[in-house]
């Protein structure tokens, strides 16, 4: 997020929702109401997910405001009313919004059941006070995927006005968690060449190179 308050905060959520930077009707967007989460601010989430499912879907023949494409606007909208959504795909957490439904129930394909239950849920009732995941109190703005997959409770206590203290602090959210990283060394061969040679502006490209490099893999633990 751009700290510099001289320049246009392009990077702010915040900027973005409230101005004409926000692109809703597309992919690009849809992560943006989520980005609260990890900055520590969830209940913003909560307020801009309900807000963008209330202005942007409607149960009319044009309640798109873009284009489906093979289901990216509608999927945001089943996940963002069930309550998260899987702001980094690949990633195995999914970031908590708001949830629009009192209960809602996903059957696993390993024949469990997930929960996420919304007490008190409404128009107004859209923050989260509180959460317990299986019984157990949850502070966390995220859900883990291997959560899920286990079966259980994801239950939320809903309330007209945020709550700032639930998953706030610093150490609610890790960015790279379920990741571990290691040093290899790679020897690789890439080429870029056209037959006999690509020719754009005037110019000729052909290009080959070996190299070894040191880098880091990252990979899902």
């Amino acid at each position: 997020i751009n700290t510099d308050k001289t320049k246009v905060n392009e990077l702010d959520p915040n900027a973005q929702l409230t101005t004409a930077l926000l692109q809703l009707t597309d992919e690009p967007g849809h992560h943006i109401a989520y980005l609260f989460a990890y900055a520590g601010e969830p209940w913003k989430t909560q307020k801009w997910v309900h807000d963008i499912i209330n202005r942007e879907y409607f149960t009319t023949p044009d309640g798109l405001s873009g284009n489906d494409d093979a289901g990216q606007m509608s999927s945001w909208l089943v996940f963002s009313m069930v309550g998260f959504y899987p702001v980094c795909p690949g990633m195995p957490y999914y970031v908590i919004g708001s949830p629009s439904f009192e209960e809602s129930v996903i059957t696993l394909e390993n024949g469990k059941k997930f929960t996420i239950e919304a007490k008190g849920a409404s128009e107004k009732n859209i923050y989260i006070q509180s959460a317990t995941l299986n019984g157990q109190p949850y502070d966390k703005s995220y859900i883990l995927h291997k959560d899920i997959m286990n079966g259980g409770i994801l239950s939320f206590v809903m309330g007209d006005s945020p709550n700032k203290e639930w998953a706030s602090s610093a150490d609610r959210f890790h960015l790279q968690w379920g990741y571990k990283e290691r040093r290899i060394k790679k020897s690789f061969t890439y080429s870029c060449s056209a037959s006999p040679s690509y020719q754009t502006q005037g110019r000729n490209f052909q290009y080959e190179k070996e190299a070894v490099k040191i880098g880091k893999v990252i990979y899902v633990e």
